[in-house]
Parts: C-alpha cells; structure tokens; sequence
C-alpha cells in the first residue's frame, strides 16, 4: 500500500514522465500488478493510479466537497482543510517543497534521455 505522504511525489513523477515525449508510451503501455493493499486493481493502466492519487489528494486538501462542488471558487486549488492554510513560510506540503525545489533548479538534467 501506498503511503500517503508519498501520494504527491508520485504524482509528480507521473507528471514527470508525461513532459517528456520519448516517455510517453512506458506510461501508456504500464499496467499495475495489483496484489495485496494495491491502489488500483490488477491489469489497470496507470492513468487510473494518477487518477486515484488526484482524487485522493483532493480529498485531503478539501478542493471538492461530498457532493462533487468546487469548495473554494475563488481559490479552487487552496482548499478548505488546514493543510491549505499558509504559515509564515508560505503553504506547507509536499507539493510546496517539490516546487521549491524545481524553482530553485533542482532539476537541471533531464530524468531520461
């Protein structure tokens, strides 16, 4: 099973290999194992695993309410939960430190050639 604070890079890696075209068909033709505590069920491709972690995050975050509506029309992706709430350093996360990161040039080569 997943951890739940890994959730984010995953979703971040995901996003990583979908930038680089030469990647693109790995993502498509990946198909998870399934197994005992899986994610997603055998034989699902993995943009039924983004999904899920998408949604999950939502969750957390509280970007959509219950019934499907958007929580905070004015700021959508701020949320209502205290995760979303900033702090003097600004929000506080995963997807705020993988940011930063990529801001600050953490990333100069590229994952795949």
């Amino acid at each position: 099973m997943c951890n739940p604070t890994l959730r984010p890079v995953i979703l971040s890696l995901a996003a990583d290999i979908l930038e680089n075209p030469k990647t693109h068909l790995f993502f498509y033709e990946w198909r998870s194992g399934g197994g005992r505590g899986a994610l997603v069920p055998a034989g699902s491709p993995a943009v039924t695993l983004v999904l899920k972690l998408w949604r999950a995050e939502e969750a957390k975050i509280g970007i959509v309410s219950d019934d499907g509506i958007i929580t905070n029309p004015a700021r959508p992706l701020a949320g209502t939960t205290e995760f979303a709430k900033p702090s003097e350093e600004g929000l506080v996360g995963t997807y705020t430190v993988l940011a930063k990161s990529r801001s600050a040039g953490a990333y100069t080569r590229p994952l795949f050639r």
